[in-house]
């Protein structure tokens, strides 16, 4: 964990969805939103993709305009996207060329 090699999904769970979303757009990432319905209402279940040093990032951001919003993290493994390949991949394919 502390070379922060790889990828992870943020997960973020917030009443304050369109305005999360857009913050983290204007950060040029990419976020992925879904409307859901929790215990006490509407919310909204946020995706992002990030390298994992960026994830504390992204807490951080959600934190600061929802401190009352809910987050996971989750380490990617495979992924069919090519923002995916991270250097977990490029270290397993120099180790493969022999």
């Amino acid at each position: 964990s502390r070379l922060a090699l790889g990828r992870q999904v943020v997960r973020i769970i917030t009443r304050e969805g369109a305005e999360l979303a857009a913050a983290l757009r204007a950060n040029e990432l990419r976020v992925t939103q879904f409307d859901g319905f929790g215990r006490d209402g509407p919310v909204q279940e946020v995706f992002i993709q990030v390298d994992r040093y960026h994830a504390p990032e992204v807490v951080t951001k959600a934190r600061t305009l929802d401190p009352q919003c809910f987050y996971m993290i989750d380490d990617i493994r495979t992924a069919s996207s090519p923002e995916s390949r991270g250097a977990a991949d490029f270290w397993r394919t120099l180790i493969k060329k022999k």
